[in-house]
């Protein structure tokens, strides 16, 4: 990226050589701070999509003890995260209706909606939304005053990701745990250890 960024200064992909800005070595930094925070993005996806699709084979684990059938395959999580406009609130439905299979899974309606999942979400939401403002502005950064808002942008994004995912932490500890309890207390035989992953 930022090698990429140096090259279309100085005319290398097309265009007129563009004049070098005061601050050429903070985009520099900022270009090789975003090419690492993709890196460990997609790590962390890996992860946690893995994550999503243990703990929806355990909730069906779970509902099978039950009369209740659930609204979602246990590989939904994963999928609704890929699919435009509807990964906004698809995956947050998905892995309530596991939350609540895996608090009770007779009667997973009557499991209100947790707090911890609706921060989550707001918080994933709002992290989006100020990505999507960080993206717009790095694109046409040309002049000192929007790098100061960049860094500003960069610093708030800091402070809402903090958050999040403390929050989301807080949630794969939690459900995991629980799961974990719930599948070995109902039926051992269920208990599988090579099939219970979350």
């Amino acid at each position: 990226m930022a090698a990429l960024l140096a090259i279309n200064r100085h005319g290398g992909i097309g265009g007129h050589v563009l004049p070098l800005p005061p601050l050429s070595p903070w985009l520099l930094h900022h270009a090789l701070d975003v090419d690492l925070n993709l890196l460990l993005f997609a790590i962390a996806a890996v992860a946690l999509l893995c994550w999503l699709d243990a703990i929806g084979r355990n909730a069906h684990l779970l509902a099978a003890t039950s009369r209740y059938r659930p609204r979602y395959r246990p590989h939904s999580a994963v999928i609704w995260f890929f699919v435009p406009f509807a990964t906004l609130i698809r995956p947050f439905q998905v892995v309530l209706e596991f939350w609540r299979i895996s608090h009770d899974p007779a009667a997973p309606t009557r499991v209100p909606v947790p707090a911890l999942l609706r921060w989550r979400w707001g918080l994933w939401l709002l992290d989006l939304t100020i990505d999507y403002a960080h993206s717009q502005l790095w694109e046409s950064v040309w002049v000192e005053e929007e790098l100061f808002t960049l860094a500003w942008l960069t610093t708030v994004r800091a402070i809402v990701q903090t958050p999040r995912v403390v929050v989301l932490t807080i949630i794969i500890l939690h459900l995991s745990v629980r799961q974990r309890t719930t599948l070995a207390r109902r039926d051992p035989s269920l208990h599988n250890p090579d099939g219970v992953v979350a």
